[in-house]
């Protein structure tokens, strides 16, 4: 593959280019961190440019999108690295002197062992994974009074927001007493979901009383084979994130509660930090975490939630100006 170092010209003909690369696929979760992106863009007067996935695990086409923001001579970088190959691209970068913010989720510790003392990350922006895992499990425990057999229905080894969640969910869930199943994988495309989830329930008949997915689709697809078997409703399903098939769900009582980031802040505040390191200011020196709520019927039509979903969802559009 051709080195980032030859594919641009000097940094001295950049433009003011802010590169947004996504790390996966979801009709709402993505969309949303664009829509952040571009609203620090127009108030920042600068350009983005973003690309997301189609296929969350691909790599290669991770490191395309990266060479072609560098052909753009975006002069920033705000990347959520799905792969540890990623630390090439990251060491390139840094070569060029072109500011780096992590957003969504953390490189691989593996990953990171191999980048040099001298590599740079400014800044890192995203949800505390681990903690949005114990929310999910407190409140699962809450609801079964901390017996059980749940599960957590996870995503795939080695992306490292989802294995954060799974990982708070498995101590805290363990922590309240309750039996835990936490060794099925169920892939990342719908279908592929769908049909692993419809394997497990074969095999596990009616002994479960609570699963946990832990992203947009294993929501969506594990919801959909629960339906398709009767039992949506009729176990505890505490999902991840959201779009207006999760919302319907929620609210005819299908789903029970989705842990809900905040993609839009997210996109924002990793656009602007990207931006405070082209203007030489010092950056921070701990994670940024953006905050997560459960939403459930309970709460779903209260004002706070309302301004929440507009703020960060891909159905709405507005932001206040904050602090970067």
């Amino acid at each position: 593959m051709t080195s980032l170092l030859a594919a641009v010209p000097p940094m001295a003909t950049a433009k003011q280019c802010v590169a947004v690369i996504a790390g996966g696929t979801g009709r709402n979760f993505w969309h949303a961190i664009d829509m952040g992106a571009k609203k620090a863009g127009d108030e920042l007067g600068v350009d983005i440019f973003s690309r997301e996935l189609k296929v969350e695990i691909d790599s290669a086409g991770q490191s395309e999108m990266i060479h072609d923001a560098l052909k753009k001579q975006c002069n920033a970088f705000v990347i959520a690295p799905n792969s540890s190959e990623r630390v090439k691209e990251i060491t390139e970068l840094n070569q060029r002197r072109i500011p780096i913010v992590i957003m969504d989720r953390e490189l691989p510790s593996a990953a990171m062992k191999q980048l040099p003392p001298s590599d740079h990350i400014y800044a890192r922006v995203m949800t505390n994974n681990y903690q949005a895992g114990v929310q999910a499990a407190t409140e699962i425990g809450r609801l079964l009074n901390g017996r059980g057999l749940v599960a957590v229905l996870r995503l795939k080894k080695g992306i490292p927001s989802t294995d954060a969640r799974e990982q708070g969910f498995i101590d805290t869930a363990n922590k309240a007493g309750l039996t835990v199943i936490d060794d099925i994988y169920l892939g990342t495309e719908i279908g592929e979901i769908r049909n692993n989830a419809a394997a497990f329930f074969y095999a596990q008949g009616d002994k479960i009383q609570g699963v946990f997915t832990p992203n947009e689709n294993t929501s969506l697809g594990v919801l959909a084979e629960l339906k398709r078997i009767k039992r949506a409703g009729k176990i505890v399903h505490i999902g991840f994130d959201y779009n207006d098939y999760l919302h319907d769900a929620l609210t005819q009582g299908f789903i029970t509660g989705l842990i809900l980031q905040q993609p839009f802040e997210i996109g924002y505040r990793s656009v602007m930090q990207a931006q405070q390191a082209v203007r030489g200011v010092a950056g921070p020196t701990e994670p940024i975490h953006t905050g997560t709520m459960y939403l459930h019927q309970g709460n779903m039509n209260s004002a706070a939630t309302k301004t929440f979903l507009e703020l960060n969802t891909a159905y709405g559009g507005t932001h206040p100006k904050s602090a970067p």
